[in-house]
């Protein structure tokens, strides 16, 4: 086997195993700095698996990757600074918000609706809150949304 082929299937391997655990049948591509490039590679190989849905993340998108993926992350942090600091990205707004998800952790359970619809009101139309805390938030989805669909 090719290093080239042993590498892409390390790849896919840790994607399967992140998507598993915070969204089953999804698989993830890094949307790292270097850009389109390096994104199309592994999301044409997912894809030749079959995977849906695709997402690339986190990091505000450039272009041409809400088109490459099926949802794209552009904000994974602490709701203190979403509620602050967090703008809708500018270049989203060319594409429907059904493409955009905002990963949010940190947030008092109170303000979960409020989380969700600011997500809503800043061009995302996907919002995983959470009420859990570092190093590892993501598996406490608020229960205020668990089996809800959003």
């Amino acid at each position: 086997m090719s290093p080239t082929r042993s590498r892409k299937r390390r790849v896919l391997r840790r994607r399967r195993r992140d998507a598993d655990r915070t969204a089953p049948g999804a698989l993830f591509a890094a949307a790292d700095r270097a850009g389109l490039p390096v994104c199309r590679c592994p999301v044409q190989a997912i894809r030749r698996l079959g995977a849906a849905p695709v997402v690339l993340g986190p990091g505000s998108p450039g272009p041409g990757r809400p088109r490459l993926a099926d949802l794209t992350d552009t904000f994974k942090g602490h709701w203190s600074a979403y509620a602050t600091e967090f703008t809708r990205p500018a270049r989203t707004g060319r594409h429907p918000p059904d493409r955009f998800r905002r990963l949010v952790h940190g947030i008092p359970e109170a303000l979960v609706p409020l989380a969700v619809r600011t997500a809503h009101e800043r061009g995302a139309a996907v919002c995983w809150p959470v009420t859990g805390e570092p190093p590892d938030p993501w598996p406490q989805l608020a229960s205020a949304l668990s089996g809800a669909g959003h």
